[in-house]
């Protein structure tokens, strides 16, 4: 019983506690923001294991190169989508990974195969071309 009594005094407590300050939206720069979503959201690909991650130029766009429970691979091009002030409260980030360009699901056999579909899409021209060997 003294556990229980315990476990309703930290919970008490912690909803006692002041709320931390929001940091507004209107506060950070964009390169705080691009930095801030730099990996982020790479765990909502479950089920698929992640192959690689490239990254356009100025690191608001990628490309996620998976490949699937089954041994085949597919890929998905992502954007950075800012939120605006009225729909961040500070405590989630400030932006989420969208996704554009190439309509999926397209399925390969290789990665290689995936990488020939990708390179000839007009997003991976316009977006990625000068970082298309994977390194940031």
């Amino acid at each position: 019983m003294p556990s229980v009594i315990k476990l309703l005094r930290h919970l008490f407590d912690d909803a006692k506690k002041a709320p931390e300050r929001a940091i507004p939206r209107s506060e950070l720069t964009h390169s705080q923001l691009v930095d801030m979503m730099y990996d982020q959201s790479l765990s909502s690909f479950v089920g698929h294991e992640i192959v690689k991650v490239v990254y356009s130029p100025d690191r608001e766009k990628r490309i996620v190169v998976l490949r699937r429970e089954d041994g085949l691979f597919c890929f998905r091009m992502e954007r950075i989508v800012e939120f605006p002030d009225d729909e961040w409260y500070g405590g989630d980030l400030p932006a989420m990974w969208e996704v554009f360009g190439a309509p999926g699901p397209s399925l390969f056999g290789t990665e290689r195969e995936a990488w020939h579909e990708i390179v000839c899409t007009p997003e991976f021209k316009q977006y990625f071309a000068s970082s298309s060997d994977g390194r940031q």
